[in-house]
């Protein structure tokens, strides 16, 4: 007995089965991954690393050509780019798809790790991020208050950034017109010159008098203390005491011949919201990642963000790219909805027949709903393409229905 002749000869079991249908359909629909388009990207690591004050050819050699040799042994790369310019290094690794992201990350921090002593003492820690930063970020949140440039930079830095990088999904946090505390020495080239000294000279005093180093313990047979050596300078009073030169008795101090003072760490970039200062926080997301669960994640993150802030200060959205995407997601809906709607009126219109118009009705349902259930068992997503597949479906699931539901007249009719 075949499926078709057992449906007939109990129907109550063949409604069983369609009930089944539309309830796994259902709740396939609701953890199907929702996208733009198909995940066709392959697993990416980006490694950006600063060297302050170099020219572009300086990077590529000190620092692009070094990381990219030990980053080379590094397994599962299928591809690997770089890009040096003036005080900025980046690599791009493209892995292989079946590459745990997370485990090629590790791995590529150990390498830079070790490669860390060949690289120049002025060069920053490099930073590893998963994902694809040259790809661009998919929300930018702005920061705005009354505060003072660095105390807002800030508070978008410790309290929104640092939230967002936990997020599942989210492979680094871009910071614009943000300003970090730094010392600042403006040199007077005259005084310079009357105390025969240079700029290197005060880079050496100030390197040699602003360091943390480890002082050890005291013992005796009864007791043990350990020593805290308190060496690091914190304030301009401090850098203007740093001793440059001893000149016949008299110690040509860095107060003699700069100016020193409190202030942000870069003052080109500035960043602003319809005409207010600010700072803007831009989200990328990991190659894998689905963009409108992240940007759910990141709007249900802001509003516990405001909660914590301090008076005078707002964040807000500035740019959404995920609003496109559920807009054409939902647009899509909309046409399979119409769709069926008219391929039921043609259909009620030619066959002049409400029992042969309700079949192609109740088939059009449970074969669509019950297609999700097989898209989520081979891992696929409900994005602009799979959806156009469903819409072009239901021409194909229109005409076997009244294939199969003409073939059922002749049977009757023929006794």
């Amino acid at each position: 007995m075949g499926l078709p002749e057992l449906c007939i000869k109990r129907p109550v079991l063949a409604t069983v089965i369609n009930v089944l249908i539309l309830l796994l359909g259902g709740i396939a629909i609701d953890r199907l991954s929702l996208r733009e388009y198909p995940d066709i990207e392959q697993p990416t690591v980006t490694i950006n690393t600063r060297y302050p004050g170099a020219s572009a050819e300086i990077i590529e050699t000190q620092v692009t050509e070094i990381l990219k040799s030990q980053l080379a042994a590094v397994d599962g790369v299928d591809q690997m780019k770089s890009s040096s310019r003036s005080e900025q290094s980046q690599i791009v690794l493209t892995m292989d798809v079946e590459r745990d992201l997370d485990l090629a990350a590790n791995e590529v921090r150990d390498r830079i790790g070790q490669a860390r002593s060949l690289l120049p003492q002025e060069v920053l820690d490099p930073s590893v991020a998963k994902g694809n930063l040259s790809s661009g970020q998919i929300m930018w949140i702005s920061v705005l208050g009354d505060l003072p440039s660095l105390e807002l930079s800030e508070i978008a830095e410790t309290i929104v950034a640092e939230r967002f990088e936990s997020l599942p999904g989210v492979a680094n946090v871009r910071m614009v017109g943000n300003r970090r505390y730094a010392m600042r020495i403006w040199l007077d080239r005259a005084r310079l010159a009357a105390y025969e000294l240079t700029t290197l000279d005060v880079e050496n005093a100030i390197r040699a008098q602003n360091i943390e180093v480890p002082v050890g313990k005291l013992e005796n047979v009864a007791r043990e203390f350990t020593i805290l050596s308190d060496t690091s300078l914190t304030a301009p009073e401090q850098f203007r005491e740093i001793v440059l030169k001893n000149s016949d008795g008299y110690l040509v101090r860095l107060g003699d011949v700069a100016e020193v003072e409190l202030g942000p760490e870069d003052d080109r970039i500035r960043a602003e919201f319809n005409a207010k200062p600010g700072v803007a926080v831009g989200v990328t997301k990991q190659s894998n990642a689905n963009a409108l669960d992240v940007a759910r994640a990141v709007k249900a993150e802001m509003e516990k963000i405001k909660a914590v802030l301090p008076p005078g200060i707002d964040i807000g959205m500035a740019y959404d790219k995920t609003a496109f995407i559920e807009r054409s997601v939902q647009s899509v809906y909309t046409t399979i909805a119409e769709a069926a709607g008219l391929v039921m009126l043609v259909i009620f219109v030619f066959l002049r027949s409400a029992r042969a118009t309700l079949i192609p009705m109740l088939t059009i349902p449970i074969s669509l709903i019950g297609g999700f259930f097989l898209m989520y068992l081979l891992d696929f997503s409900i994005n602009t393409l799979t959806l156009l597949s469903v819409f072009l479906a239901i021409g194909l699931v229109v005409d076997d229905a009244i294939v199969v539901l003409e073939n059922c007249y002749r049977q009757v009719e023929s006794g």
